[in-house]
């Protein structure tokens, strides 16, 4: 026996692709050790490493200096940082 299938992605006439440079915000999601999860707080794209940081450590406040953030890249397309437990 065998099986096929087609799958058609369809977009809606009115959706917007990004393309750079990209704006907008962005927020994390932080899981606790009993499955809690959390949200931090909209952050801008262009945030700093430093006030990325401060960020998860207010909003997530489980996981408080239990990290390091670094910056990665800084490009058109956005900043990337590492996090490390």
């Amino acid at each position: 026996m065998t099986t096929t299938a087609t799958v058609d992605f369809v977009y809606p006439e009115d959706i917007q692709l990004s393309s750079p440079p990209l704006s907008g915000k962005f927020y994390v999601e932080c899981a606790d050790v009993d499955g809690g999860i959390y949200a931090t707080q909209d952050m801008a794209l262009d945030i700093s490493a430093v006030d990325f940081k401060a960020v998860l450590n207010s909003d997530c406040s489980f996981i408080r200096d239990l990290f390091n953030v670094k910056k990665l890249t800084d490009t058109y397309s956005g900043v990337a940082w590492g996090v490390e437990f």
